[in-house]
């Protein structure tokens, strides 16, 4: 059976099960990671209304749908809780980017976010600031409109899909990245309509994102005493006086479109994460 946490779990192509209470409970009172077949993926009973039974990963037709009802707030992702708010809120706003900062990402485990904006479409950005460990992640995410902060992916729901996703591991070659629908290549991304954008009165569209660390490369090549040491940045107009930064950092933002305006981004980027291969998502 791999040990594996949640989101590496599911990412990996095994099965993350949750386990619920019944009559008079209907809460998880258990998880495992299985490399096993699981016949049937969902065995849930309700008796007076409440759940029991349990549910699996490979048993929900989106994988983003299982990572963030399986994995939070069940089991939380970060063996630290060093994550930050799962929810990145880019309403009624275009004057400023939202970050999160993480001190350290332990080797299999994750972070997710949520974020959401009804001013243009939500992107993120993220760059590894250590050559060292560049490799060392792997980036999923998705996209779904007209979902309000009030509402979230159906975990209830096995047959709900994004609408749009996709996944890859870092590299050696490749430090940053943007990720969003305003920068796909495969359709024609309209932009967002100048009064939506400035007053915020759009549809809400959303954007999950889920980084997760598969190995420890600098560990590797350096030994455990630096695994999980802050690299410390130049000295800069973002960096002053040499200021501590974590190796994986995300900078939430909105974007009006292709041809259109972005919310203007800081330097620093908002969101630090330290420390997966490419996996089909």
């Amino acid at each position: 059976m791999p040990d594996l946490e949640c989101a590496n779990c599911i990412r990996s192509g095994n099965d993350f099960c949750l386990f619920i209470g019944g009559v008079g409970n209907g809460t998880i009172v258990n998880w495992n990671c299985t490399d096993k077949v699981v016949t049937p993926e969902w065995n849930i009973t309700s008796s007076g209304g409440v759940p029991g039974g349990y549910m699996c990963s490979k048993g929900m037709a989106d994988q983003m749908n299982a990572i963030v009802n399986g994995c939070r707030p069940w089991k939380n992702q970060n063996i630290g809780d060093d994550c930050g708010s799962y929810f990145v809120d880019l309403t009624d706003k275009n004057d400023f980017p939202v970050g999160r900062s993480i001190q350290k990402m332990p080797t299999n485990s994750s972070c997710s976010y949520r974020a959401i904006s009804n001013c243009g479409y939500p992107e993120v950005e993220w760059r590894v600031h250590d050559p060292a460990i560049q490799s060392d992640f792997d980036v999923a995410w998705a996209t779904m409109d007209n979902l309000d902060s009030g509402n979230e992916l159906d975990g209830w729901e096995p047959n709900i899909t994004t609408d749009w996703k996709g996944s890859y591991g870092t590299n050696a070659t490749n430090d940053f990245s943007r990720i969003g629908v305003a920068q796909r290549k495969d359709i024609n991304v309209a932009k967002i309509d100048d009064d939506q954008w400035s007053k915020c009165k759009g549809i809400y569209r959303n954007l999950w994102i889920t980084i997760t660390r598969t190995k420890d490369s600098r560990a590797a090549a350096h030994g455990n005493g630096l695994a999980e040491t802050p690299r410390q940045l130049l000295e800069g107009p973002y960096y002053p006086n040499g200021t501590f930064s974590s190796d994986f950092e995300l900078n939430f933002y909105n974007s009006q479109g292709p041809t259109g305006a972005a919310t203007a981004l800081i330097g620093a980027f908002g969101v630090a994460i330290a420390g997966l291969a490419a996996l089909a998502f």
